[in-house]
């Protein structure tokens, strides 16, 4: 990954079988996600939608294919290296409950030797971004409300400036008035930063309106569609898709993505 450019990630006849298992979790996975692009992951339990995710940065190891990101493979970097040009968030939000809300934003950024100055300058951009308080700062995790942590959560992920952002059922643990904002919030900011992110959600209606694309997956880990949220709704590849989508009302869901939609231009 050059610089902090958005990243284009290709998925390239992906597979994993985890040991034991006579079935796939991934089975020949082929994509590409475009850079600078929100890709939502999406499919019933056992699609392989969070396998699929964290086969890009390695905490998954891939049975067969390959994953490249931005022309190079990761099997051809070591995690540590390539984990450091991944930000990565997920639902259980993972903050170090010992440290305060700067120290964990902090935690990549030190890793990879950036200086105290440097640092203390993109937490204090960070929290501004994200839309928390400076003197949140000094609190730790347990201080704060489940959507803070959230955004603490997400700021951390942001925080070396990343291509590439990766997201786990990020506002699922959330209550609904809470998450609904978050994700109005997320969008804006992906679209003002330009980062490339995938991001796995079981929430059709989440996927609808925050996805540039969604790749639906079916269950065993094949692909069942790749397309944009209008074309997911007009035009289902098949029954399976139509179904998980709900496609049988597609009148309402056009008018509502035309809206949620809308209110982001």
């Amino acid at each position: 990954m050059s610089g902090n450019a958005a990243a284009t990630v290709e998925f390239d006849r992906a597979a994993k079988q985890y040991a034991g298992s006579e079935d796939y979790a991934i089975r020949d996975l082929s994509l590409t996600i475009p850079a600078g692009k929100l890709t939502i992951f999406i499919g019933p339990s056992g699609s392989g939608k969070t396998t699929a995710m964290r086969l890009v940065n390695r905490m998954i190891e891939l049975t067969d294919g390959d994953v490249r990101v931005d022309g190079v493979s990761v099997k051809d970097r070591s995690p540590a290296e390539l984990r450091r040009g991944i930000g990565y968030a997920i639902q259980q939000i993972g903050l170090f409950p010992h440290q305060t809300v700067a120290e964990n934003i902090a935690t990549v950024p030190k890793l990879i030797g950036w200086d105290d100055k440097r640092v203390k300058a993109r937490t204090t951009e960070l929290l501004e971004l994200i839309g928390l308080e400076p003197e949140l700062a000094k609190r730790y995790p347990a201080q704060l409300s489940g959507g803070q942590r959230q955004r603490v959560g997400v700021a951390r992920a942001l925080a070396a400036d990343p291509p590439l952002l990766l997201m786990d059922e990020p506002f699922g643990a959330i209550d609904p008035i809470t998450r609904g904002r978050l994700q109005e919030e997320f969008r804006r900011l992906q679209t003002e930063l330009g980062k490339t992110v995938i991001f796995v959600t079981h929430d059709i209606d989440e996927a609808l309106k925050l996805g540039d694309h969604i790749a639906v997956l079916r269950p065993g880990g094949e692909l069942a569609q790749f397309a944009t949220a209008e074309e997911l709704v007009r035009d289902p590849a098949d029954e399976f898709v139509e179904q998980f989508v709900g496609a049988d009302r597609m009148i309402a869901r056009l008018e509502w993505l035309t809206q949620v939609r809308g209110e982001r231009t």
